[in-house]
């Protein structure tokens, strides 16, 4: 099954890039990603992050005085990035999908993209958690005990208006699948809302 990253998601991805760029390396890690997450204003991961302290300004600054690092890069086919992504940044998408797939969404959240950088147990993020005296297991209680949160109701928008009406006119194969699809779809749009 594919899954979608939302609006945030792929800013977090945009931004990690130019972090990474910033920084002269020409492929994500890990600290990239999770500094993107505390870039993107409104998203679920900022908001864990923030509640814990643990702010742009001073991962910034601990991202500078890290030494450049020769790794192997693979290029991990997203349309968000045209940079490639070393082997932990890709399994922290890997741990991301299955996260989201495990709560039986249709789509990637910055709060999966977060668990999923948390789950590679990458050496750079432990030491920057560690300055911060987090450890990486209450965080992700953190993370499980935001995502169970009820999403707050939000007006409806032109755009998932359309989507809806689209859905309704658009015939079904299989009800049943049909209904979770369209459940999952209402889902992830109030979600970019």
């Amino acid at each position: 099954m594919s899954l979608i990253f939302t609006l945030r998601s792929r800013r977090v991805l945009e931004m990690a890039e130019t972090v990474a760029k910033d920084v002269g390396r020409d492929y994500i890690a890990p600290i990239d990603l999770l500094l993107a997450c505390t870039r993107i204003d409104g998203s679920l991961a900022q908001s864990i992050l923030n509640d814990l302290g643990i702010l742009d300004v001073a991962l910034t600054q601990h991202l500078q005085t890290l030494p450049k690092e020769e790794t192997k890069v693979y290029v991990y086919p997203l349309r968000e990035i045209k940079i490639g992504m070393n082997e932990a940044s890709r399994r922290a998408i890997t741990h991301s999908q299955a996260s989201a797939t495990e709560q039986g969404l249709y789509y990637i959240g910055t709060e999966h993209l977060l668990e999923g950088i948390l789950q590679t147990k990458d050496a750079t993020v432990l030491k920057v958690l560690a300055n911060y005296h987090i450890l990486v297991k209450e965080l992700l209680e953190q993370i499980q005990a935001y995502k169970t949160l009820p999403k707050p109701n939000q007006p409806e928008t032109e755009y998932s208006k359309r989507v809806r009406q689209t859905l309704k006119k658009t015939k079904p194969q299989t009800p049943s699948l049909w209904n979770q699809f369209i459940t999952h779809i209402q889902e992830f749009l109030e979600t970019i809302k």
